[in-house]
């Protein structure tokens, strides 16, 4: 009888585009026993982006015996061991953006690569697959988001294959804090505040700062109460205010037991807002690693030129925000029916609600504690967008000084090509009229929408934000592209576009109860 330690998948890698048809979701099966379902990496589309065998396919493995899996390393290019001490600089700029297929107008319909919820990324049936699996984890921090001389975190949670938060049994950390510093011997941002569960906050009371050096590594060591088979890392960077926030860890490298789990350039932390408008935990999933190939260059000016073939308009970041400035007329209520993201390839990106949140967030923040209103950020991407009795769309409050957002959140920075915006259509004068679209705080766009119209209740508009070369739309879409506004052009604020004189204490009411009967 043979016995299999592991399976290798070399995956797709004809280019980058068509490394898209790779193999997705396997299963294994063994006399009929399911011995593995889950997802298998995608291939990085060329020879040359990399030197990491396991940027081509994955691994997967039956064992954690050390020696058998030292056998392995030995005769498979794809087990990669990553003990050695890695250079962060090394593979920084491995990656950048491609312009979309060319040659044709008509976008090919392919299904969404989804972004899977940080419980299924394996089946219950793969918890015989120990892949990682420990009770010690080092964390290395290399480089921060800006600041030279400290670093800082809000949050850690280590997180088992079930989506549980592990126990921690103890944690410490070299340096372990800013009280180190004899001018910071009572400072309050000391390492047990990344444990005490008080995580979406701008209270740095409820923080974790420490001196930061570039020739230094900072680590943090947590022991877990026993070895887990874990699925990752939920962190919440630092978020004092918008300026500390550069404080925060850019880089994390993660080491398991005796085993590295990053990339060779190490996690790409996203940067805290600033605010506590949304949860903004990222999730570090371990299995992501070997397919991690970030843009360095995505903080460099967005600008199209048009005198080579590859586009370099598109933005790439972590979160893109609509501030939404005016309506078609109504002074109480803003509104959208929904919102559709596509890839640099024109794509549609699957989004969940993890990737979507608002502020206000929706018209249930009128009656804080009670969730009767159906009109909720999540239906923006619920794909529902022709309906015009609301319970497929999103409604808030304009509130006084503030101005209203919309938070599309990635966990990894994303290119986007083009954004399709279907506007509000149950009362049209609460549909967004001014908006502003900024990309990890980048103004990329600013532009006026349609308003629905009322004598239309067959379909629902859209307008097309376009980042990219006309060739990925069809016909049809090119007839809906937005124009970008400049500065000149006079967008207005919110707050100066809104009649000052207008009572919101005399706000009317509106509803859409779940039950879908309308009042």
């Amino acid at each position: 009888m043979n016995i299999s330690f592991c399976f290798s998948f070399k995956n797709y890698n004809k280019n980058r585009i068509h490394s898209a048809r790779g193999v997705k979701d396997v299963e294994i099966t063994l006399d009929g026993f399911m011995i593995f379902k889950g997802e298998i990496s995608q291939a990085c589309g060329n020879i040359t982006a990399t030197n990491d065998p396991s940027a081509y396919g994955e691994t997967i493995l039956f064992t954690t015996e050390d020696e058998i899996l030292e056998k392995i390393s030995t005769y498979d290019e794809m087990y990669v061991d990553q003990e050695t001490t890695q250079n962060d600089e090394e593979n920084i700029r491995t990656n950048t953006n491609r312009p979309p297929t060319a040659g044709t107008d008509i976008r090919p319909m392919t299904r969404a690569m989804l972004r899977r919820p940080f419980t299924a990324l394996r089946s219950s049936n793969s918890n015989k697959v120990p892949e990682y699996y420990g009770k010690k984890l080092i964390l290395t921090i290399t480089e921060t988001w800006g600041d030279q001389h400290y670093c800082g975190l809000t949050g850690i949670e280590v997180v088992d294959i079930n989506d549980v938060d592990c126990v921690i049994q103890s944690y410490d950390a070299r340096p372990r804090d800013i009280t180190i510093l004899p001018k910071n011997t009572n400072d309050v941002r000391t390492l047990d505040k990344l444990f005490d569960g008080e995580n979406i906050t701008c209270d740095d009371h409820h923080m974790w700062l420490c001196p930061f050096s570039k020739n230094e590594k900072i680590r943090i060591i947590i022991s877990l109460n026993a070895s887990k088979r874990l699925h990752g890392l939920r962190i919440w960077n630092y978020n004092k205010s918008l300026d500390d926030a550069y404080r925060g860890v850019k880089r994390l490298h993660v080491q398991l037991n005796d085993k590295i789990v990053s990339p060779r350039q190490g996690f790409l932390l996203r940067r805290a807002p600033g605010h506590c408008f949304f949860d903004f935990a990222q999730e570090i999933v371990f299995a992501h690693a070997k397919t991690m190939h970030e843009n360095s260059q995505k903080k460099q000016p967005l600008a199209t030129n048009h005198d080579i073939e590859s586009d370099i308009s598109m933005p790439n970041g972590f979160i893109y925000e609509f501030q939404l400035h005016s309506t078609h007329g109504d002074a109480y209520y803003i509104g959208l029916n929904g919102l559709e993201f596509y890839d640099e390839n024109g794509e549609c990106i699957g989004l969940t609600e993890q990737n979507i949140a608002a502020y206000p967030h929706s018209v249930n923040s009128l009656n804080p504690g009670r969730d009767d209103d159906v009109r909720t950020p999540d239906k923006l991407i619920d794909g529902e967008n022709d309906e015009i009795d609301g319970t497929h769309c999103w409604i808030a409050p304009i509130l006084a000084n503030a101005i209203n957002r919309i938070f599309v959140i990635f966990d990894r920075p994303t290119s986007v090509s083009m954004i399709k915006i279907w506007n509000y259509a149950k009362t049209p004068n609460r549909g967004v009229r001014e908006f502003s679209l900024l990309v990890d705080d980048l103004l990329v766009w600013t532009g006026i929408l349609d308003n629905m119209n009322e004598n239309d209740d067959t379909e629902v508009p859209f307008n097309t934000i376009l980042f990219s070369d006309e060739r990925i739309l069809t016909e049809h879409e090119k007839q809906t592209v937005l124009e970008n506004k400049s500065s000149t052009d006079n967008i207005s604020s919110q707050t100066s576009s809104r009649d000052r004189s207008v009572d919101y204490s005399q706000r009317p009411t509106t509803s859409v109860p779940r039950n879908n009967k309308r009042r």
